[in-house]
């Protein structure tokens, strides 16, 4: 990417494109490891959709940006503490198996995991609050990791076309000192299989 170039937005059909490079006098955006970051490396702007495998975000990023990884085909994803926002459908139809998100990130984005058909399993950090549309819309879920003590608020389209197999199939793993909550909560007790930890 040259210097010139002030708005990117992230491809949705580049499906072999492995790597970005932007120019060091761009003034935009700047690129690590063939990912495109904005100048100050505090926000991940686009995943090439051709990039497979693990990735390790620089503890720079304090924000995933709306729609960065949407279709690529990383499998696994481990945010540092520094990340505190992750925006709409960050990871939506993307080949993730199983992700770890930060204590410090309150809001689950609107679509954040939509469409992930691989994805596995889920670990939500201690500053949970609430879980927003279509987070988990089609996902097939086994474990999600739930550290916070009290329930995030949930969103009523959360798990919109989960199915009743996803709350049969999947365990929700809550704090030991909150498991009866869970277990009443109007949401959350929706989980055939909650346990303490």
């Amino acid at each position: 990417m040259p210097p010139n170039v002030i708005k990117l937005y992230p491809s949705a059909d580049c499906v072999s494109l492995k790597a970005i490079e932007v120019s060091e006098g761009n003034t935009s955006y700047s690129s690590y490891g063939g990912v495109v970051f904005n100048k100050e490396m505090a926000e991940i702007v686009w995943f090439p959709l051709g990039k497979e495998g693990e990735f390790s975000i620089p503890s720079t990023v304090t924000s995933i940006g709306e729609n960065a990884f949407l279709g690529t085909k990383i499998s696994s994803l481990i945010l540092p503490s520094s990340v505190k926002a992750v925006s709409r459908g960050a990871f939506a139809g993307s080949s993730l198996a199983e992700i770890t998100l930060s204590d410090g990130i309150k809001s689950i984005s609107e679509g954040m995991f939509q469409g992930c058909m691989s994805l596995r399993i889920v670990k939500f950090g201690k500053s949970v609050e609430f879980i927003g549309d279509y987070v988990f819309d089609g996902c097939e879920l086994e474990h999600i990791y739930l550290e916070s003590v009290i329930p995030p608020v949930l969103s009523s389209d959360a798990f919109k076309n989960s199915g009743d197999d996803l709350f049969e199939n999947c365990t929700l793993h809550v704090p030991m000192s909150s498991l009866n909550i869970y277990k009443n909560h109007n949401g959350w007790s929706r989980f055939r299989n909650i346990s303490g930890i």
